[in-house]
């Protein structure tokens, strides 16, 4: 066999392994977006907990050895919530049987006009498809949660309602009169609250520090606003009072 021989087995050799490795290639991609799409309802149940979702565009792009699908959950109005899934080999170069490929993956919600991101960009070791099927692990509860919250109040519609809810999650708060509260300290300390209604406008005050039935000090004279704002000046009392009698 002569060299210009040699030459053309080789290339040949290379083509079919081309050949080979991107059939392979196409079968891994086909697998990645059947497992979206087995996924898309679980995705959409978990969603509606948060956010009601109307209809759902899905979009995949394929780019030699890597694929990604971006999903948007289409909500009331403008809202959506958008998912980029993807997937790659960490080591493009090598072979076949030796890449390595990654899963990524990102959240991105927008609700009343503005945008919050659920997660960054995290990448994994691809072992096995059916992670993707776990929205808790994409749409992450807590997080889902605050940003709702924070859409909420941003746009002015934190009802009493939720504002209770909040401080009752947060903080433990029980409610023992009407309109007043108590935020647990520990050691059989608590820190009593009130809601009132100034000009229309609701606030919270500080009634004081309580030690079983006995005021130990009085409420600071300024008062908290029933908006998320208002929760973390609530946290921030709580921390000052733990600091101050507690611990």
């Amino acid at each position: 066999m002569n060299e210009r021989q040699l030459a053309v087995r080789l290339v040949k050799i290379a083509k079919n392994l081309v050949a080979a490795e991107s059939a392979v290639s196409q079968e891994k991609g086909e697998e990645f977006r059947k497992a979206i799409k087995r996924a898309l309802p679980k995705y959409k149940a978990w969603l509606d907990d948060f956010a009601p979702v109307g209809s759902v565009d899905v979009k995949h792009r394929e780019t030699g050895h890597s694929w990604s699908t971006e999903i948007t959950f289409n909500q009331e109005g403008d809202d959506y919530t958008k998912l980029l899934l993807g997937c790659r080999p960490d080591n493009p170069f090598f072979p076949e049987a030796q890449k390595v490929y990654k899963y990524y993956y990102e959240a991105t919600v927008l609700a009343s006009g503005k945008k919050y991101r659920v997660n960054r960009t995290k990448y994994e070791d691809l072992e096995d498809l059916k992670e993707l099927a776990n929205p808790k692990k994409l749409f992450p509860a807590k997080r889902m949660k605050r940003i709702y919250e924070r859409a909420a109040a941003e746009r002015g519609e934190l009802k009493p309602r939720d504002f209770i809810a909040l401080i009752e999650r947060k903080f433990g708060a029980e409610n023992y009169a009407k309109d007043f509260w108590k935020i647990p300290l520990g050691d059989d300390y608590y820190m009593a609250i009130y809601r009132a209604t100034i000009m229309r406008t609701a606030v919270w005050g500080v009634n004081g520090v309580y030690h079983k039935f006995k005021r130990v000090e009085r409420g600071d004279v300024y008062s908290i606003p029933e908006t998320l704002e208002g929760i973390d000046k609530l946290g921030d009392l709580v921390k000052r009072y733990q600091r101050e009698f507690v611990v």
